[in-house]
């Protein structure tokens, strides 16, 4: 897989800031995980908490809102991310637990609609609850002497255990970003941007 020198950069860049917010003494190891780790599972956890955020900062009828025909709604999305959630790591080998309804068929994943058809909001943060907690564990689990080893990816392409990690985080922003444009297109502002605007620190996100 081939990005630009540009990602690469701007990844790098990230990865540094996150690992300098992390306190030194959990930068050897956080929760178990080697410090490489520590950097992506600070950003997972970070994510973790804007999205429930969002969930919580949106009605029912925001729920239920979608930008246009075809397209997830809102309450998709976050069943969308805890799907992805588990079934993401598998390619660690770490197995989703046996009570979650989708597999991964040789054409892709089987049962994905039906799951993120689900919009009861109890049975949706659930949901994401366990998802946060089984992408960490796996990212915990992953030894320091794995990360530069090769491994395939979703499209069949080769790249390195320690940027699949760091694909897990990414992956995850894209849809914080989706769920902040689905807010605001609803007139909703992000908490923690709403937190920062009463502190007079001005917008962000």
């Amino acid at each position: 897989m081939k990005h630009s020198n540009s990602f690469t950069t701007t990844l790098c860049l990230a990865l540094l800031l996150a690992v300098s917010a992390i306190p030194v003494a959990a930068q050897d190891t956080y929760g178990g995980a080697p410090a490489a780790n520590a950097a992506v599972i600070g950003l997972v956890d970070d994510l973790d908490e804007k999205v429930t955020a969002l969930a919580g900062a949106m009605d029912d009828d925001q729920w239920a809102w979608r930008p246009m025909e075809d397209v997830r709604s809102t309450s998709e999305v976050f069943m969308h991310i805890a799907a992805s959630n588990y079934l993401i790591p598998s390619l660690l080998g770490v197995t989703p637990p046996e009570d979650f309804p989708v597999t991964m068929g040789p054409e892709g994943p089987v049962g994905m609609d039906a799951y993120e058809a689900i919009s009861d909001r109890e049975e949706v943060m659930t949901a994401l609850d366990g998802s946060f907690d089984h992408v960490r564990a796996a990212l915990a689990g992953v030894s320091e002497d794995r990360m530069d080893e090769e491994m395939t990816f979703f499209d069949g392409s080769t790249i390195t255990v320690r940027r699949f990690c760091t694909f897990i985080a990414t992956h995850l922003h894209e849809h914080l970003g989706q769920l902040i444009a689905y807010a605001r297109t609803n007139e909703v502002v992000p908490p923690w941007t709403a937190a920062t605007e009463a502190a007079g620190d001005g917008a962000d996100g």
